[in-house]
């Protein structure tokens, strides 16, 4: 049986001597593996130059053995500029990572996937907004898989309690709590139902912008079973 769907491309990795298996996620598989047989080659369904991280396609795919294969493939858009822009390739990186490590399950997950390939295609079309477009994305796909803080209803936010995963007036007696000037910030972040590259969050430096990050990725581990932390999150640090 073969069946058509539209895929997202998450992470790949050798097999044997000129294969490689690409780890996708799907609006009617949800996370599947593809061996893709001669990814080199020029007669290959999805060409090698193309396994790349939120690489967006629509394909027929047939279950074989412990993997699918792909029997048709053709683009869903052109991504040039998350291919071409350091910036945009290294936040697609960083994403794909972070859902790599929370998109497991081989289920249908369409309301999923249809904001993943929302959010790749906001990437690709990003003009601003690059220090807190992917800040934003982890807060989403927090609200998705239903461990969301929210929006504080507090009239003066305070400290966001990571590990209950909500705003108190009492700092918590444990180390993963996010400072009043972070946790507004997020709390921020969290009520932009749409990314809007021209949100102006107080206080957004630098070095608060990495310590909201690697808070949210505290976020994740504390809530996301298996949860580490992104290869690529060094490399995203580094650009500005």
């Amino acid at each position: 049986m073969q069946d058509k769907a539209s895929f997202v491309i998450l992470k790949r990795f050798p097999f044997g001597e000129n294969g490689v298996v690409v780890h996708v996620f799907s609006d009617a598989f949800g996370r599947v593996p593809l061996l893709v047989k001669n990814a080199r080659s020029r007669k290959s369904v999805l060409p090698y130059g193309l396994l790349r991280p939120l690489y967006l396609f629509e394909g027929v795919l047939k279950k074989s053995g412990n993997f699918y294969q792909v029997r048709e493939a053709r683009p869903s858009m052109l991504q040039d500029s998350i291919m071409s822009d350091p910036r945009k390739t290294a936040i697609a990186f960083f994403l794909a990572d972070v859902w790599s490590g929370c998109l497991r399950e081989e289920d249908r997950q369409v309301e999923m996937f249809h904001f993943v390939n929302d959010v790749v295609y906001s990437l690709e079309t990003l003009n601003g907004g690059w220090s807190y477009f992917h800040h934003w994305v982890m807060l989403k796909t927090a609200h998705h898989l239903g461990f969301s803080p929210g929006v504080s209803r507090q009239e003066n936010v305070t400290y966001l309690d990571l590990q209950q995963g909500e705003y108190t007036s009492q700092l918590p007696f444990h180390p993963n709590v996010s400072q009043p000037d972070d946790a507004k910030c997020i709390s921020i972040l969290c009520g932009q139902t749409e990314f809007s590259p021209d949100l102006t969050l107080p206080n957004w430096t630098n070095a608060r912008k990495h310590d909201v990050l690697k808070q949210l990725i505290d976020f994740f581990r504390l809530h996301v079973d298996g949860f580490k932390v992104p290869q690529s999150l060094e490399v995203l640090q580094s650009m500005r």
